[in-house]
This record gives structure tokens, C-alpha cells and sequence, in this order.
């Protein structure tokens, strides 16, 4: 018995010196021998060794009992059993480890005990690194004087075409563009042979009056009027004389070739670079050749029409500017009074605030007039009650306005009154949603012109998927994105393959993050779970027989989930290959489809309706899909077509009526959009 005691002893010592010594030596930045990781471990249950598993390590917690693992599964004993007091406290070793935080106060956190199938993320100080790190300020492009006081040219015979060659000669010009403008503007000036493009001696063109006018009306378009207006043009609005002036009818030729410049690339491509706000976008907006605008400005009569014809084709667009027309025309853009809160009104109900949400409904034109008064009707003379008091009853044809305008609004058609239809209708104000046209208006100019007759649309904002063929909407369904701080990228690209029965190949950083605790307490928990470990040369091994934590951050093996119901992707993956490793995928977890706001990802779009999506890009009937998914083998399908795919974001967007739903900003890009248009126009001005 002395003999078994001392023995344990020996080995226990033995553990001690070159157990845990031999460990704290492992490369890489990640130490997973620190009391953080190991603290996972205290607390639980004792479990038999399980034969084959390698020699796992000790924690020494602060205030806990000290631990001995055995081969294989943890064998939980206690050192006070043999008298051995730890000596080692929790500032003996720093804490390395840090795991993915999790907000407990989630209703949704037990979702997230089973792993995201998502991309990689680069972490920081235990958090996903945001994307919009680095972006704080918007900067525009920098703004250069429209001279060329170095320009080499013959001089020309008229002489408004000499005074026009010596003011693009002057260093002090106060006309100001970026330097691509610039460029191609001199450039234009130079081969018409300085002649003007919006004057003669005898004054300003009708043409340019007609150019004038469209930039006055910037605000139609959702740009800023002031952006495009110079001192040269506010003399000539002024009505001052230029007629027989040189200088000023030059000055105001090339100011008004700058401003129409500046303003066809805002109405074409956008104000603002997307890729220069915020590292989730990656999106090149449309470019406008400038030496062909100039050329056209220069043969057409209507510069109008010509620039008009710049904006976006895509049908959201005159929908937004048709909303934007309306709402700044409307005489009541005062605050609305707010609808109180209070218990829930069903139809036949009775409550104060009924009269409120009806005249908003009125308002909004969700109810017509006459169908206001619809309360009124089917009470009979000689009611004891004053028909006056029915004006508080939630009527039939009222509740009919409230799913109409719940559904606008991406909510559950109740028809009742309810919290979530009260907090919509004390939203953001006219004012606030004209800010929010103006604001995709942008966005939009950012989209390809040509998306594809047949393409694939996510809008992020309002959480769903669309299938537009000939620019119709022929088909929708829901889909979960990322979370706010591990957001879906903004970008443009082709599907072009769909993975039936996915396997799942775990991402580094869920390996490291996440799994990593779990092996801790036991190095055969991926097995248990279903997950295969494979080397270097391809064979898979038992996740027991690797030594996670000699390996640092270098982990030389893969983890993969095999197809099956409960695989993470689900039984179908879309791919349309990009470097943000983002995909569209099935998920075994349905429930947060029913939530309004479903961000809940790493970043991949989890689809409600994978299976109906794989019939509209296959082009295959059901049964052939289910048939293929019930064989359980893994299989990949190339596309015969592939199709385009556009991950956007729009706060608003029109319906199929073309009446305009307001989304919630869940990534507050809103606001980011808005700060980069104001330093716009503070460098424009």
C-alpha cells in the first residue's frame, strides 16, 4: 500500500515538472495551458479514462482543487487527498486564452452552442476584428484647382477662345475639381481648340440655361443643389450682363463644364466611394467616361435629357424618386402625435387609441376616407349607446389598413395593435424617412447597371432574398445574416455551383475559439459530436489521439463535419466563390427564421427555403433535389447557367406596388453613409 502510495507520488511529481513545463513550451502566440482555458474544466463530473488518448495537463485554479487528467478522458482526482497544497495561484501564469464572447442574456444563446458555419474572422482582443475599423472618417477625394498654368497649346484665332486658354492658364482659379475632372476637362478644352462649350459673345446658350436648371434641381435626385453651384453661375442666375465680357463669359463656361462634370458622375456613379467608407464593402460603382460626356455635352441640344438619362435604369429608382417627390411636397411634414402604449387591441376591441392609429392609417394610405367612417355603420336607431362611442372599436376595414401596414413593413399581419405595430408607427419621421430616400438613392447608384436579367438579390437590411428574372420578382424567401459585428460583406458576384449534402470544413478560428475548451475537458468530444479530424495527408484520425495544445495557433489539422441532418450547413450550400468566403447555406436551425430581426450569423446568409432555392437555379423539379438529398452523398452541381448574385443593403426598398418599406439600420450603416455626405459637402463647399 506504501508502495502504491509513493508511486502515485513519483508520478504525480513527475506530471508536474515535465508535464507541465513540457507544454508551456509550445510555439505559437496562444498558450492553451492558461488558467482561463482550463477553468472550463473545474466542476465536472468524473469520467473513465477512455484507452489511446494522450496525457493531458493541470490546472492549478485559485480556490479550486487541484486536478490530475489521465490518459484519455479526464480522470478527476484530488492532490489534498496525498497533502500536496498548490503553490500556484493565478497570477503565476497569464491568461492567454481567449474564447468568442457570448452574451448570455440572449434568448438565442443556446443557438449558438452548436457552431456557425461561417468564414474565418480575424480577432481582436478576444472579439471579431470589425471591418470598419480604419474607416472612422470618410475621406473625399482631394479637390485640385481647374488650371494648367504649364499648358502648351496653339493659340487659338477667336477670342473668346483665347481669354477661355489664358483663364485655364491661371493659378488662382477658383473653380475646384478632382484631378481626374480636371484632366479630362483641359483635356476636352485642348482638342475643341478652347472653343466654349455653353457661351458665345453674345451671351449664355439656351443650352445652358437648360443646364442650369437641371442642376438647380439637384434635390430631385436625392444630391445637394449647393454642390453644384459656382460664383461664375451665380452671377449669370443673378441675371448680370455678360454679354461682350470675355473674362466672365470664359470664367463662367469653364465653371459651369465643372459643375455639369461634377454633377453627372454624382448622378451616374454615386458621391461616395464605398469601398473608402467601410472594409464590409467591396463594390465598384459604375464609372462615367468622361471625355465621351464631354464630347456628347458638346453635339447635343438638350443637355438635359442627356444628363437625366445618367441615373440608375433600375426601377427602385424612380420609385425612390417619385417617394422623395412626394414627401418633400407634403404640407404636413410636422411630427406626428405619437400613439401611447398599452395593452394589445384586437378586432371588436375597444381602446382610446384607435381613433389615433386610424387617422394615421388615413394619413399614410393604408385607409381611404370613406373606409375611415366604415365605424360608423351597422348600429341601429334605437342603440341605448351613442354611436359616438364606436369611434374607439378596432372595425374590420381598420385592421384590414393595419396588415397592410404591417406587411409594408415586414411585421406579422395581425391587424391588432400591437407593441410592435405602435413602436412602427412611432417610427422615424417624414423628415428622418426622406433622409433615408436620399440615402439609398446612393447605395443604389452603386449597383451594377446591367445586374443580369436573371440575378439574385439579398438586401441585408430587410433580412430576405429575391429572385428577379426580366425585373420581376419571381420568387422570395427569408434569410439570416450576420451579426453587427461580424457583418455580410457588400458585393457582387456569379453563382455557380450547388453543393448537395455539404460537407462542413470547420474555420481555424472556431477550431481555436471555440472547440479548443471543449477538448480540454475532453479530447474525445469531437468525435462524440460527429466530427471528422484530418491530417496532413488526408486520413482522418481521432480527435483524442491529437495533441491540440502543442501546436499554438498552427494547428496542422483539418476539422470537417460530415453530411447529415444535423451538419451546420444543413443538406444544400450555394456557392458563388469570393474572397470573403461567404456562401449561402441550409440550417438545421429553423426558429430564428420566425424573428423580425434575424442577424444572427458570422457572416454567411443562411436561407429558409434552400430547397425551393435549388429548384429555381437548377431548374430541377423537387422530387429530383429531395431524392438526391435522401442518398446522403455529398455531390457538387456546376451551374448551366450561373447566375448573378448581389449582396446589398437598402434601408429602403420598394414593394412589388412600388410603395417604399422602411427597414431597421441593423448595421448602422446609415449613419456612417450620412457622416461621409457631410464631409463631402463640406469639401465641395
Amino acid at each position: 500500500m506504501k508502495l502504491g502510495r509513493l508511486a502515485l507520488l513519483a508520478l504525480v511529481g513527475t506530471a508536474l515538472s515535465g508535464g507541465l513545463a513540457g507544454e508551456s513550451l509550445a510555439k505559437g502566440k496562444d498558450n492553451w495551458l492558461s488558467q482561463q482555458a482550463f477553468k472550463r474544466a473545474q466542476g465536472r463530473s468524473t469520467e473513465e479514462p477512455r484507452a489511446g488518448g494522450f496525457t493531458s495537463n493541470y490546472d492549478f485554479s485559485d480556490g479550486a482543487e487541484n486536478e490530475l487528467f489521465g490518459s484519455g478522458r479526464r480522470n478527476k482526482r484530488s492532490f489534498d487527498a496525498f497533502g500536496l497544497d498548490s503553490e500556484f495561484s493565478e497570477e503565476d501564469e497569464p491568461e492567454v486564452f481567449t474564447a468568442r464572447r457570448r452574451n448570455t442574456n440572449d434568448e438565442f444563446a443556446d443557438e449558438y452552442d452548436e457552431y456557425d458555419p461561417e468564414p474565418d474572422v480575424d480577432f481582436s482582443a478576444g472579439k471579431p476584428r470589425s471591418l470598419d475599423e480604419g474607416f472612422e472618417n470618410y475621406q473625399p477625394a482631394k479637390l485640385v484647382t481647374l488650371s494648367e498654368p504649364n499648358l502648351a497649346a496653339p493659340f487659338p484665332q477667336d477670342p473668346l477662345a483665347q481669354t477661355l486658354l489664358q483663364e485655364l492658364r491661371q493659378i488662382d482659379s477658383p473653380v475646384r475639381v478632382t484631378e481626374q475632372q480636371r484632366n479630362a476637362i483641359i483635356t476636352f478644352y485642348r482638342l475643341n481648340n478652347f472653343g466654349p462649350l455653353w457661351v458665345s459673345q453674345m451671351g449664355i446658350s439656351e443650352k445652358a440655361q437648360r443646364a442650369m436648371n437641371l442642376l438647380a434641381r439637384a434635390e430631385d435626385e436625392g444630391l445637394n443643389a449647393h454642390d453644384y453651384s459656382a460664383s461664375a453661375l451665380e452671377v449669370a442666375g443673378a441675371g448680370q450682363a455678360l454679354s461682350g465680357n470675355l473674362l466672365s463669359l470664359a470664367r463662367f463656361d469653364i465653371s459651369l463644364t465643372a459643375m455639369v462634370v461634377r454633377y453627372a458622375e454624382h448622378l451616374h456613379s454615386g458621391r461616395i466611394v464605398p469601398n473608402k467608407m467601410s472594409g464590409y464593402y467591396d463594390i465598384t460603382p459604375p464609372t462615367l467616361n468622361l471625355g465621351k460626356l464631354l464630347y456628347d455635352l458638346s453635339v447635343t441640344p438638350d443637355p438635359d435629357s442627356y444628363l437625366a438619362a445618367l441615373a440608375p435604369v433600375h426601377p427602385a429608382y424612380a420609385a425612390f424618386k417619385a417617394a422623395l417627390a412626394e414627401r418633400r411636397t407634403k404640407n404636413d411634414l410636422t411630427e406626428d402625435e405619437p400613439v401611447p402604449a398599452g395593452e394589445r387591441v384586437k378586432v371588436g376591441g375597444r381602446d382610446a387609441r384607435v381613433p389615433i392609429v386610424r387617422q394615421r392609417m388615413v394619413k399614410l394610405g393604408f385607409l381611404s376616407e370613406e373606409d375611415s367612417l366604415a365605424w360608423m355603420l351597422g348600429h341601429a336607431l334605437d342603440d341605448a349607446e351613442d354611436p359616438g362611442n364606436f369611434e374607439t372599436v378596432l372595425d374590420k376595414a381598420l385592421s384590414k389598413a393595419l396588415k397592410a401596414f404591417q406587411e409594408s413593413n415586414g411585421m406579422e399581419r395581425t391587424g391588432q395593435i400591437d407593441k410592435a405595430t405602435i413602436n412602427a408607427l412611432n417610427g422615424p419621421s417624414d423628415e428622418a424617412n426622406v433622409q433615408k430616400l436620399v440615402l439609398n438613392m446612393e447605395r443604389l447608384r452603386w449597383l451594377p447597371r446591367d445586374m443580369g436579367v436573371r440575378h439574385i438579390l439579398v438586401n441585408q437590411a430587410a433580412f430576405e432574398l429575391q429572385i428577379i428574372d426580366h425585373q420581376k420578382i419571381t420568387w422570395r424567401t427569408k434569410v439570416i445574416v450576420g451579426k453587427p459585428e461580424t457583418q455580410t460583406n457588400i458585393f457582387n458576384d456569379v453563382m455557380e455551383t450547388v453543393v448537395i449534402n455539404p460537407y462542413w470544413n470547420v474555420p481555424k478560428s472556431i477550431v481555436q475559439h471555440e472547440m479548443l475548451p471543449h477538448l480540454t475537458d475532453d479530447p474525445y468530444y469531437l468525435d462524440d459530436k460527429g466530427y471528422e479530424v484530418v491530417d496532413a495527408s488526408g486520413d482522418i484520425v481521432s480527435s483524442g489521439s491529437v495533441d491540440w495544445w502543442s501546436y499554438g495557433d498552427k494547428i496542422p489539422y483539418d476539422v470537417r463535419q460530415p453530411p447529415g441532418d444535423s451538419n451546420a450547413l444543413g443538406n444544400i450550400k450555394f456557392l458563388f466563390p469570393n474572397k470573403h468566403n461567404i456562401y449561402m447555406h441550409d440550417t438545421p436551425t429553423k426558429k430564428l427564421f420566425k424573428e423580425e430581426v434575424r442577424a444572427f450569423s458570422h457572416g454567411c446568409i443562411r436561407v429558409e427555403d434552400p430547397r425551393t432555392l435549388a429548384e429555381h437555379v437548377l431548374g430541377w423539379d423537387r422530387q429530383k433535389i429531395d431524392d438526391m438529398i435522401d442518398s446522403g452523398e455529398n455531390q457538387e452541381i456546376k451551374l448551366e447557367s450561373p447566375i448573378p448574385v448581389h449582396l446589398a443593403y437598402f434601408t429602403a426598398w420598394p414593394d412589388e406596388t412600388g410603395k417604399i418599406v422602411f427597414y431597421s439600420d441593423t448595421y448602422k450603416r446609415d449613419k456612417r453613409l450620412e457622416k461621409a455626405l457631410n464631409n463631402l459637402a463640406v469639401a465641395l463647399n
